[in-house]
């Protein structure tokens, strides 16, 4: 429920960090802000995946009510919309172990969703090899279609370098779309940074 979900952050954030994840679509702040949005008329569905008491994965999920070509359906899938660019399930560990649980337990409750829809996964996640094969030697239908990569850029050094570093029609396009917004009002910018832990 939301009240576990606010409480879950400082581990949340901790096994994010563990799984090397960088960008900020999985993150606990990113997910509360979202679901506080976006979330209403859907369930949390979170499952969270231990090794005795350590938290070794997180399947972010939610259920919601969809029609599919007419039909309606119960739909499990990521907490995410357009708004996020990526998503995946976070795992720290025995990524393969993590997988195999999650499938178990959703396998388990087959009868409480209709279809099962993750969107927004990198094309180099281990969740685009594991869980197809957990799910076809089960008996479901799999079904795997690409899209466009995230517009996420994680930037080396400043933003003044990598500005340098583009093309000159595309540095020049930029300039102009930034005139035609500060037009509009004024634009300003916040530099985000997360320090590096040891």
């Amino acid at each position: 429920d939301f009240e576990s979900l606010v409480s879950a952050k400082p581990a949340w954030d901790r096994l994010v960090d563990l799984a090397g994840i960088d960008h900020p679509f999985l993150g606990h702040d990113w997910i509360l802000s979202w679901w506080e949005s976006f979330g209403a008329g859907r369930k949390l569905n979170i499952l969270l995946v231990k090794d005795g008491e350590e938290l070794v994965g997180i399947a972010p999920l939610m259920m919601s009510r969809q029609r599919m070509y007419g039909i309606p359906v119960r739909e499990l899938g990521f907490i995410y919309n357009d708004h996020t660019p990526r998503f995946d399930f976070i795992v720290a560990r025995d990524h393969a172990a993590v997988y195999e649980a999650i499938w178990r337990h959703l396998s388990d409750r087959r009868e409480e969703w209709d279809l099962l829809k993750l969107c927004q996964i990198d094309s180099s996640s281990r969740t685009l090899l594991e869980l197809p094969l957990l799910a076809a030697a089960s008996g479901c239908q799999v079904a795997t279609w690409g899209s466009i990569e995230s517009p996420y850029l994680r930037l080396e050094g400043s933003f003044d370098q990598y500005f340098k570093s583009l093309q000159p029609g595309l540095r020049q396009n930029l300039k102009r779309r930034m005139k035609r917004l500060e037009e509009r009002g004024a634009v300003e910018f916040e530099c985000v940074s997360a320090e590096e832990q040891i």
